[in-house]
């Protein structure tokens, strides 16, 4: 019997199954769909890119063969978060780095996440050239946000007061001369910044 790792295509008007394909053991842990192109990643530490061509859904890559930038040591972890920005795919899982994945040269390499020794990545969203990461340490049971200029990648801030739980999902938005994120998990709760005074 089949389980998880499915993508599908449904007509939503019908209500009819039009395509599937079955690329992971395990479950599917983010999808985002891009001008025809589908990017998914799973709980087994796989991301798959696939394009819907001719009637079919045709698998382009399979994260692997990926190898980091630097030669060094990439573990394949449970993908907890994940988003696409101009061709790069930046995921977070069980381990304390956001990794930023290059998928058509199978490059990756590492954005510091957490400053504790151990830590995990829940979330992440990328909205115009704002990352915002979620960070939940394992050493104390904190949770907090980092924030990231894109595309250089450049750390902005943390936000964090100290009262915050594990952080299961995250949005930014912007509203006016605001920055909003908000954030869901142990608590539900909404950061404003005043963009005037980044």
């Amino acid at each position: 019997m089949e389980y998880g790792g499915k993508l599908e295509i449904w007509d939503i008007a019908s209500g009819e199954k039009l395509y599937s394909v079955h690329p992971y053991e395990e479950s599917v842990t983010g999808l985002k769909v891009i001008n025809g192109t589908i990017f998914s990643c799973s709980a087994e530490g796989v991301i798959s890119v696939h394009k819907l061509q001719e009637d079919k859904i045709i698998c382009y890559f399979v994260s692997e063969n990926i190898r980091s930038e630097n030669n060094g040591h990439l573990t394949q972890r449970y993908i907890r978060g994940f988003d696409v920005r101009d061709g790069l795919i930046y995921y977070g899982d069980d381990g304390t780095n956001v990794k930023v994945l290059d998928w058509r040269k199978g490059l990756v390499h590492k954005l510091i996440n957490h400053s504790e020794d151990f830590g995990i990545t829940d979330s992440l969203s990328c909205h115009g050239n704002i990352m915002v990461s979620s960070a939940y340490s394992l050493d104390n049971g904190a949770g907090y946000v980092n924030v990231r200029y894109l595309p250089e990648e450049t750390y902005m801030t943390t936000l964090d007061d100290e009262d915050t739980g594990r952080i299961l999902s995250l949005s930014y938005a912007e509203s006016g001369n605001k920055d909003i994120v908000i954030t869901a998990g142990t608590q539900l709760k909404v950061w404003i910044s005043n963009t005037e005074q980044r």
